[in-house]
């Protein structure tokens, strides 16, 4: 007998890499990112129910229509599926470039297909990239390289990956992604990913490294002059590299020792600083196995394959 509460984590990402191509006719714009997912997530209880409605509350304030929700009801009447009640435990910081909402509907996502197993997989993807850009990728987790805008996905293998963790920190206001594109201007800044996807498949981290970079970084240090402060001072704290994800305002350091991660994290415990933790990859999980990563069955987490 199939149980009615599932627990999932939803996980975070980072943009090690964000390149803007220009501007689509559809108005959205042409990426391509390498993401990474990582070990800071929300975590989400679901109820499954016979009744066809969907319910979310949260400890944070949710938008109406927020992406749990949309996850949850488009699947319901898309298969004809049961119901869900959802609560939602943030801690992945909002308007961060984290993925937070992204990651909340992946995760209910996922956690309706595991229960109900109504969906093919491309059905399945097609709804995740409906639902928002980073939706798709955080279904999957792990590392990709995503073009579009954000939606076709090419996984990258862990190789050196693996031996990285990130210190994340986020001032205390966040930023507006629809603002930020909405005053996006060309020339945008040099294109990266590409060149970072071929030093992981040759293994060479030092080039790799220096590819690290976001386009969308001078216009938000604009916006948000903290940006610029912060990556300074991530920059002179022992990092190999530093970054903003996505649209901000979270900037990241890029280590390869733990303790040095952690050493580093202490110096940003200030007034301006709204966010700061060190956090590991994460490898990818297969939605259709109930065994694998960030699902728990009532017998408690299985943490899966965190390296």
């Amino acid at each position: 007998m199939m149980k009615n509460i599932q627990q999932v984590k939803a996980f975070a990402k980072l943009n090690l890499t964000l390149d803007v191509l220009g501007k689509r006719d559809d108005g959205f714009h042409e990426l391509i990112t390498i993401m990474q997912a990582i070990d800071l997530y929300d975590e989400i209880s679901i109820e499954f129910t016979s009744k066809k409605a969907v319910s979310v509350a949260a400890d944070f304030e949710l938008p109406e229509g927020s992406v749990a929700f949309n996850a949850a009801n488009e699947y319901m009447q898309r298969t004809g599926s049961g119901g869900a009640n959802i609560n939602i435990k943030g801690r992945i910081p909002p308007m961060a470039g984290l993925g937070g909402s992204s990651a909340d509907g992946a995760a209910v996502l996922r956690a309706m297909q595991r229960h109900y197993g109504l969906m093919d997989r491309p059905s399945l993807y097609a709804l995740a990239a409906q639902l928002g850009s980073d939706v798709p990728f955080l279904l999957e987790g792990g590392a990709a390289i995503c073009r579009g805008r954000g939606e076709r996905l090419e996984p990258i293998s862990a190789g050196i990956l693996a031996g990285l963790c990130y210190l994340v920190v986020k001032p205390g206001p966040g930023i507006s992604t629809a603002q930020l594109f909405a005053g996006l201007r060309p020339p945008y800044a040099g294109a990266k990913s590409d060149e970072a996807r071929l030093a992981l498949q040759a293994d060479d981290k030092r080039l790799f490294l220096s590819c690290i970079s976001n386009a969308l970084e001078p216009p938000a240090a604009e916006l948000l002059p903290s940006i610029g402060h912060i990556l300074k001072r991530l920059r002179r704290c022992g990092a190999l590299a530093a970054g903003m994800s996505g649209s901000g305002s979270a900037c990241f350091a890029v280590f390869d020792d733990k303790n040095k991660a952690l050493a580093a994290a202490e110096g940003f415990v200030d007034a301006g600083i709204d966010f700061c933790g060190v956090f590991n990859p994460i490898s990818g999980f297969d939605i259709y196995n109930k065994q694998d990563l960030c699902y728990n069955n009532g017998s408690g987490w299985d943490e899966g394959r965190i390296r």
